[in-house]
């Protein structure tokens, strides 16, 4: 199972880049905000990141 971004293949995406897919993610009217809880761009993008860095160090382990 693919644990960075890379390994589902965003490798050539900049942070900017990510940051604009997740605001078309996080439109008024996505799914994403069936969620239990507020979701923000901001949450979003930084989820994305932290679980990104995560994987890559848990590959280095």
């Amino acid at each position: 199972m693919p644990v960075t971004l890379a390994q589902v293949g965003i490798r050539f995406f900049s942070e900017d880049e990510i940051y604009q897919v997740v605001e078309v993610a996080c439109a008024d009217g996505e799914m994403i905000h069936n969620e239990p809880f507020a979701v923000t761009v901001d949450s979003v993008y930084s989820a994305i990141l932290a679980a990104d860095a995560l994987g890559k160090s848990y590959l280095r382990a």
